[in-house]
């Protein structure tokens, strides 16, 4: 088990250390587990090493689109958070009207642009619709400001590492030689149900998300539907006239093809939503394969050369019972422990 606390201090660190140590011993040796935790400050204010000054082009050209509602204790700290970090990079947060304007007020102190956007009248399964609006509405907004690169980042997640621009800058230029790809976190990408690469935080240049978002509203009376990561990259493919041939081997490909996967770890990725849990430990983890796998940084890799080895897994999968008396089940694994969406 390990471990994600996304705030602290040395003073805290100090005073926590202890307590938490006896309690994961006590834990760990009543449950024959190892834990581990991280303390992960989110002041930048004592950062001694200052940015290479090759970097600032890159920084200004680049807009951080934080979409979503305002979520209370955690959407002013990642706009703090995101502000401090990169002084020089444009920042909006595109969200709705009638949010909490004492929020709204210190967020736009700090320099950072805000969308009141009418929340459309269909929100959509699982709140989609409130998430194209949302997310092509800060598009759009650092398309007038001329911004080359975005980040689209949903307002509950927390990218936490130091470096995170820096690390999407560098799988940008590594990985896209020959034609656009679009950077997704490992978490909540998985590599056994059909196209579903994450929507929660996506980086990529300002055209492929914007090809990404531009999206139609989901009607209210789709009976297809099958969830929002699916519904919205297989508009993407189609509007790149790209065939869909909803089989797992072109599933991975499409993985392979038109995103990269960073994991998690390198982005310092935490969503607390609900849960402390480590975001690589959410979905349990307890053999590869199975029908939760997330796809990691070096999956994905493989995938260019073993992409078969992942089809065979797949099909070995569908041994599991629970697989067996389901056939659906391959694209609702999770429909089991469906949440409550905010307005995305």
């Amino acid at each position: 088990m390990k471990l994600e606390i996304p705030e602290g201090s040395g003073l805290v660190s100090r005073i926590t250390t202890p307590i938490l140590f006896r309690i994961i011993n006590y834990l760990d040796e009543k449950n024959s587990t190892i834990t581990t935790y991280r303390i992960k400050p989110l002041k930048t204010s004592l950062r001694r090493i200052q940015r290479h000054e090759s970097l600032i082009p890159k920084f200004k050209k680049t807009g951080i689109v934080i979409q979503g509602p305002i979520v209370e204790k955690i959407t002013v700290k990642i706009c703090e958070r995101y502000r401090e970090l990169y002084p020089e990079t444009r920042i909006v947060l595109s969200t709705w009207q009638n949010q909490n304007s004492l929020d709204l007020a210190r967020i736009r102190r700090m320099g950072i642009h805000v969308l009141e956007n009418v929340i459309p009248e269909n929100a959509g399964p699982a709140n989609v619709n409130l998430q194209i609006k949302s997310t092509i509405s800060g598009i759009d907004y650092c398309k007038s400001l001329k911004c080359e690169y975005v980040l689209k980042n949903r307002s509950d997640v927390l990218l936490s590492s130091d470096s995170f621009l820096e690390n999407l800058y560098t799988l940008i230029s590594t990985f896209t030689k020959s034609n656009s790809k679009i950077v997704i976190p490992s978490y909540n990408s998985f590599l056994f149900r059909l196209y579903s690469p994450s929507d929660q935080i996506q980086f990529g240049k300002l055209n492929d998300l914007e090809q990404f978002w531009n999206s139609p509203m989901v009607e209210k009376d789709t009976q297809d539907f099958r969830f929002a990561e699916s519904y919205l990259v297989r508009g993407y493919l189609s509007r790149s006239n790209r065939v869909i041939r909803n089989n797992i081997a072109d599933s991975l490909l499409v993985l392979r093809d038109h995103f990269i996967v960073a994991d998690n770890e390198e982005l310092g990725l935490v969503f607390n939503k609900g849960t402390k849990v480590d975001v690589s430990n959410r979905w349990g983890k307890r053999d590869f394969p199975e029908p939760d796998s997330q796809i990691s940084f070096w999956i994905w890799l493989d995938l260019a050369s073993n992409l078969e080895t992942y089809v065979d897994y797949y099909e070995q999968i569908q041994s599991i019972p629970e697989l067996q008396s389901n056939p659906g089940l391959e694209e609702s694994i999770f429909a089991a422990g469906k949440e409550t969406e905010p307005k995305r």
